[in-house]
């Protein structure tokens, strides 16, 4: 994970709906989520990167690894490099071309259980977002503090963690042979068709957690914000329940604005 915090926000968040048991835990348990991609709306979120047609041979798959390996292990001889392409989970996705495409999948597969994924963004006033993410208007936002949730789990988790905004692109990223594992996450888990760019996504990655929860010291927890057509009995339990347990806690009430399609957010406790 990066440990530079300077071109972070200071703030990220993620939308949530108090109707659901599952969503309200956020707040109420101080947990969050690790999602497997496979999970998410977007059938293009977190494929595996594309290796060309240029690339799709036996010969320069195996000449891909081979690369991987010896980049990775400079000590390695030949004859050990080639025992571990053999030796790899579903390495028929190297080796035979005819099932290339369908073993490419399941090695895709493999990774978005490797990798747990949580969506956040920098932008709390997108009506997009409120609307599909938050109950139409109905629900709430969260905001955590980022520099003091990248701690915490790089801190925590450590192995595997990375914190990175979505790049959105108009086409799939292709795989280069002298790609490292860093930049072959980036591709998969960081890129995102341009449609999406409304999101101003923030991804969060970690292995070994994907469908876990971790819960999070409350000293992560920043903001609050209310929906516009949140019930007035879910803003009085989530008011009642950060006076309480999460008082350092700032909690808004987002309004439409009267002269423009967007909204604004007013400090009520």
């Amino acid at each position: 994970m990066k440990k530079e915090f300077d071109d972070f926000p200071g703030t990220i968040y993620k939308f949530r709906d108090w109707d659901n048991k599952y969503h309200k835990k956020i707040l109420l348990e101080n947990e969050i989520f690790f999602a497997n991609a496979n999970s998410f709306n977007d059938p293009f979120d977190s494929i595996i990167p594309n290796y060309g047609e240029s690339h799709l041979s036996k010969s320069s798959l195996i000449s891909l690894m081979r690369d991987k390996f010896k980049r990775e292990n400079p000590s390695m001889t030949e004859g050990e490099i080639s025992i571990k392409i053999q030796s790899l989970p579903g390495n028929t996705w190297i080796i035979d071309e005819a099932k290339l495409y369908e073993n490419l999948n399941k090695v895709q597969d493999y990774y978005h259980k490797k990798y747990g994924i949580i969506s956040l963004s920098e932008n709390p006033f997108n009506i997009l977002m409120w609307g599909h993410y938050s109950n139409a208007h109905k629900g709430f936002c969260v905001g955590f503090d980022t520099k003091a949730l990248a701690n915490y789990l790089i801190k925590e988790v450590n192995e595997g963690v990375a914190l990175y905004p979505i790049e959105y692109v108009e086409k799939i990223p292709v795989q280069d042979k002298n790609d490292n594992d860093e930049n072959l996450a980036k591709k998969m888990f960081f890129t995102k068709n341009i449609d999406w760019k409304y999101e101003k996504e923030w991804r969060l990655i970690a292995t070994r957690l994907t469908g876990k929860t971790i819960r999070l010291p409350k000293n992560v927890f920043k903001d609050v914000i209310l929906g516009f057509k949140m019930e007035e009995t879910y803003k009085s339990e989530i008011i009642s329940f950060c006076k309480n347990e999460l008082p350092h806690v700032k909690i808004f009430q987002s309004e439409m604005r009267k002269d423009e399609y967007n909204m604004k957010i007013r400090l009520i406790k």
